[in-house]
């Protein structure tokens, strides 16, 4: 079955057949069927709208650690792909703001804090939001794209790079200039290290943290069904990985992992898995788990 080209037509039959097959690990496992389970103490819940059917999604902590960006979705079966609405809401704080009433699928903020991006969504094209004054702008370039992911670059102000679909990955000016097609190959999940390169996996959002050095995804640890998942954290170094037991249901399904601008906490989204007669999840919730400092170890 190809999962290429347009996430609308193919993130469904993708989900749940190819999980398995992520770029940077695979952890073998089926223990979610056992009686008890006892929650991560390292977890809290930063978050929840499951009464109002609201799914939270895409996390994204400012980079003073004060705010905390999400999307708000209107669809609880799929936290991966689909798309929403921005809010955001204060780290330690428990109101929500809607900033957008847009559709979008994917967002980034730069490193000072100052704009952030927004990619996908039914206009299909690139959207920048001064985060002062909360003036939109279209990168006028990056228009008619499926883009699955985006992300500042590290090293050159004002510049996005943005996963297509159909073509892989590209890089521009925020002024629409200096657009590049990166790597072919590179068309789904993604982030950048502090020197720019590519760290991809081809189903799980993955984040690289403050240092460089590690770098979270969300994985399933059953891979027959695919209902159970955890947060993995990577050493880019050495390859080690360590799960952190970050789900707070099981079975649950954890995704779009976010590091606190300490490396300190992972902020995810989770939603609780509603069983066979019921397919899909509950909607999915805001969480932080606290003090992987020492990776798990």
């Amino acid at each position: 079955m190809s999962c290429g080209g347009n996430r609308t037509a193919n993130s469904r039959c993708c989900v749940l057949a190819a999980l398995a097959a992520l770029a940077l690990l695979t952890v073998t496992g089926c223990d979610w069927f056992f009686p008890t389970f006892s929650r991560n103490p390292k977890l809290r819940l930063l978050r929840s709208e499951r009464m109002s059917g609201l799914s939270l999604i895409r996390p994204v902590v400012s980079p003073d650690g004060a705010q905390v960006y999400y999307l708000g979705v209107r669809d609880p079966d799929n936290i991966m792909f689909p798309y929403g609405t921005l809010w955001r809401m204060g780290f330690n704080d428990t109101s929500a703001t809607q900033v957008l009433p847009d559709i979008f699928s994917s967002l980034a903020i730069s490193p000072d804090g100052r704009l952030m991006v927004l990619g996908g969504g039914p206009s299909q094209r690139l959207v920048t939001i001064d985060l002062a004054t909360w003036a939109v702008e279209t990168i006028p370039s990056a228009q008619d794209i499926d883009a699955w992911d985006v992300e500042f670059s590290r090293t050159v102000a004002g510049r996005v790079y943005y996963s297509e679909g159909r073509t892989g990955l590209h890089r521009v000016d925020i002024d629409g200039s200096n657009e590049v097609m990166v790597d072919s190959t590179v068309r789904h999940y993604f982030d950048l290290t502090p020197s720019d390169s590519v760290v991809q996996t081809r189903f799980s959002k993955p984040k690289v943290d403050p240092s460089g050095r590690y770098v979270a995804c969300a994985l399933s640890t059953d891979t027959i069904n695919f209902t159970n998942y955890d947060v993995a954290v990577v050493d880019l170094t050495t390859r080690d990985t360590t799960l952190l037991k970050a789900n707070p249901y099981k079975p649950a399904a954890v995704g779009f992992p976010y590091w606190t601008p300490d490396g300190q906490a992972l902020v995810f989204a989770a939603a609780e898995w509603q069983g066979w007669d019921v397919p899909g999840t509950c909607p999915a919730e805001l969480w932080v788990i606290d003090d992987v400092s020492e990776k798990g170890k």
